[in-house]
């Protein structure tokens, strides 16, 4: 792991201070070694530098910047690759020799050796610069997930990139300026629209794109995808589905797991964390450390029941564990949790994530996570809803006049029992609509704070196969935005504050690749992420399939109504807070009033505004 930095510069005025700068501010990214590098050419200069977190060799031959001998090649990389033996043994078989035992050397001749470099091959997480000073031109790339960020900003004068936001703004070269197009994208779906950012001219390179730079005409050109695919002749039935599955996952938690350091494991108690600890179990493979956070007993009606599941994993499967149990002294963190925030991401999952992290890297710096599972089983709860309004599309559609007259009698004041499902149920009437697309629009979405919809049916016409259609555009939707815009960003950020590694078995490029190729009705054909709980069930993992869908979160909306914690409330709607710039206040007061009285869960929508307001206080008060 590492944090990527380089400027080239034009005007060739830019001193070491910017490039120092940069690295400074990514200094948790790598914390082991900091390189950097000034090179001049005629026409421009680059200076460039990269943070090490030795994870897979710990030898100093392996740190960044890595160059070969003539100095015309140079490397800055960021992330892992699992199949790094199989793509070493056959450079070996084309004479290259080797010095470290370190995926970077390997990275380093595949691009060097080929015309086009065969990312495609590449089995990992990744984001890298590869900079040939004999052809002028850097090579950018970030892995087909966007697991691994990476930014940059172009003028005339200046292109900068950085692993970070806060790595460009070090650079002393750029305005920090709000772009305000991106408010009402984030309030809707509580990030920003990639490839902009929260920052204007700052912007992040797409998932899986790669991209030319030309060093003397000064222009950036997307050239290509990284893609992932993968052929296979065996029919899906679901005896060849779950053979096939487990052997791919036992792959990928034994590459996932090599490192010179003991890895962990974020366990949940929920279906995804729960099945990897099981088959490592029953694997022999070396997953010594578990980490969990839970909430206590007397508040899981309003956060989650992992405290439960956790501790049963934890005695079924013969494992210790580290658990942070929170309680609302939690809310005291947030204010300075959004202070080192590099970019607002409206995920309640951020700030746990983060805590979890730092527990973690007290005892190493590698761990494994369950991320990614939802979006490739159609695993949350609007997927199967989805699924099943497309079935009754005809029927649902008649019956609308009748379903939002019921829905009115679903009481919104929810006593504890039952209290998850009908909040549920309720959002879910409220959002359906005659149109599919506006309908999974609205289950992805919080239209109470921005209800512009900002998002097109692929396909205006009508398709052949209606539910193949728009299932896979659903799953499609979830996997190329909420995913690596949500999920895999918050889970960088997080742990990497912390200087911690974070590795999704789940993610391997051999099972989203053969999952990729799995009918969608199929998904859904067994009921909610049945692959998986079939899986689950062979390790008698009955209790953890069988529990209701819980999203990755703690009792905020709870707590937020206790007295002693109005003051969060009081800030948000104060007068002068700089985001009633950018959203209508009185609209904010009602959606805290009614949280605050009990008529609705507004938690979501409070969570929103409150990190996207305080973000804007800290940045540009």
């Amino acid at each position: 792991m590492c944090g990527i930095n380089l400027i080239v510069d034009r005007k060739g005025s830019v001193s070491l201070e910017s490039i120092s700068g940069m690295m400074d501010q990514t200094m948790h990214r790598g914390p082991d070694r900091t390189g950097y590098k000034v090179i001049r050419k005629p026409g421009y200069q680059i200076l460039f530098g990269t943070n090490r977190l030795r994870v897979m060799d710990e030898g100093e031959a392996s740190d960044q910047p890595f160059h070969d001998d003539n100095k015309l090649h140079f490397l800055l990389y960021n992330g892992e690759i699992y199949n790094q033996p199989e793509i070493k043994n056959q450079l070996i078989r084309d004479d290259i020799r080797f010095n470290t035992s370190s995926d970077t050397e390997v990275l380093f001749y595949l691009l060097k050796e080929s015309a086009a470099p065969p990312l495609s091959d590449i089995n990992g997480m990744y984001a890298i610069v590869f900079i040939k000073l004999n052809e002028n031109k850097l090579l950018i790339a970030r892995d087909p997930w966007g697991m691994k960020p990476l930014y940059y900003y172009l003028d005339d004068h200046y292109f900068i990139i950085s692993s970070e936001v806060k790595g460009i703004l070090a650079s002393g070269l750029v305005k920090k300026e709000l772009n305000i197009n991106q408010i009402p994208f984030y309030f809707r779906y509580r990030y920003s629209k990639p490839p902009f950012t929260l920052l204007k001219n700052i912007f992040q390179f797409s998932k899986g794109g790669i991209y030319d730079f030309d060093l003397e005409k000064f222009y950036l050109d997307k050239s290509d995808s990284v893609s992932i695919t993968k052929s296979n002749n065996r029919p899906f039935n679901e005896e060849n589905i779950l053979v096939d599955l487990e052997e791919l996952l036992i792959d990928s938690l034994i590459a996932h797991t090599q490192s010179v350091r003991p890895v962990g494991l974020f366990l949940s108690g929920g279906v995804d964390s729960t099945l990897l600890l099981a088959l490592a179990t029953h694997h022999d493979i070396p997953i010594p450390y578990l980490f969990s956070i839970v909430n206590p007993a007397s508040v899981a009606n309003f956060g989650t029941f992992d405290y439960k599941f956790v501790k049963q994993a934890v005695k079924q499967y013969h494992h210790v564990s580290d658990i942070i149990e929170i309680d609302d002294s939690l809310m005291s963190e947030i204010e300075n949790f959004i202070r080192i925030l590099d970019h607002p991401v409206a995920d309640p999952a951020f700030l746990l994530t983060y805590k979890l992290s730092e527990l973690a890297a007290t005892k190493t710096n590698v761990v494994l996570s369950g991320a990614g599972a939802d979006e490739l089983f159609a695993g949350y709860n609007r997927h199967y809803a989805f699924y099943r309004y497309l079935k009754n599309h005809n029927t649902i559609i008649r019956g609308m006049p009748l379903i939002k007259w019921l829905n009115h009698l679903i009481p919104s004041r929810i006593p504890c029992i039952g209290r998850k499902r009908t909040i549920l149920i309720k959002k879910l009437f409220q959002k359906l609509e005659r149109d599919p697309w506006l309908t999974f629009d609205n289950f992805l979405s919080f239209e109470k704070l921005s209800p512009q919809v900002l998002s097109e049916d692929p396909n205006l016409e009508n398709p052949d196969d209606f539910l193949k259609h728009y299932l896979l555009q659903a799953l499609h939707r979830d996997r190329s935005e909420y995913l690596p815009e949500d999920l895999l960003a918050v889970n960088d950020r997080a742990c990497m504050l912390n200087s911690l590694e974070m590795r999704m078995p789940y993610l391997d490029q051999n099972i989203t690749a053969f999952v990729n190729q799995i009918p969608p009705e199929v998904l859904f054909s067994g009921g909610q992420k049945w692959i998986l709980k079939a899986l689950l069930n062979k390790f008698k993992g009955e209790n953890y399939t069988q529990r209701p869908k819980e999203g990755f979160g703690f009792p905020f909306g709870f707590w937020i109504r206790k007295t002693n914690h109005r003051e969060i409330v009081n800030q948000m709607i104060n007068q002068n807070n700089l985001v009633y710039n950018f959203i209508d206040r009185d609209k904010i007061v009602k959606i805290i009033q009614d949280h605050l009285n009990n008529r609705v869960d507004n938690s979501q929508e409070i969570w929103s505004f409150l990190i996207l307001s305080r973000w804007i206080e800290d940045n540009f008060n």
